[in-house]
C-alpha cells in the first residue's frame, strides 16, 4: 500500500484556465497521511481514522525536507510542483513546475 500525505499550498492555479489545483499530494514527508499548509512547520491534520492518529503532541518532529514534490489533480486538471521550506523548516514557497499541467480544457485545444 502506498504511503503519502496531503498538501494545501497558496493558491496555486492553471496557468492556461486559472482553475484552482486540488488534491495535492507527495511522497518527500513522512507518509503518514498527515495534511501540510503552506505557512506552517508541521502537520496541520492527519487525514486517517481516529484509532490510527499520530499523537498531536509527536506532529513537531514531522517536518518535511528542505525541497519536496507534490503532485494534484482537480476538474480533469494534474500538475506537478516543488514546495520549498525556510531554515527554519517552514513551508514558504511553492514552484509550479513548467508546463506540468494537464488535462486543461483550455489548454489542449
Amino acid at each position: 500500500m502506498a504511503t503519502y500525505d496531503h498538501y494545501e499550498p497558496s493558491d496555486i492555479r492553471c496557468p492556461a484556465c486559472d482553475q484552482p489545483f486540488s488534491d495535492w499530494r507527495g511522497e518527500d514527508g513522512p507518509g503518514r497521511f498527515f495534511l501540510y499548509r503552506q505557512g506552517a512547520r508541521q502537520p496541520v491534520d492527519q487525514l486517517v481514522d481516529e484509532d490510527a492518529r499520530t499523537p498531536e503532541r509527536e506532529w513537531p518532529q514531522f517536518g518535511l525536507p528542505s525541497r519536496f514534490l507534490i503532485a494534484a489533480t482537480g476538474e480533469g486538471h494534474m500538475a506537478s510542483a516543488t514546495g520549498a521550506c525556510d531554515e527554519g523548516g517552514t513551508w514558504i514557497e511553492t514552484f509550479l513546475h513548467y508546463q506540468s499541467w494537464g488535462g486543461c480544457p483550455v489548454n489542449s485545444a
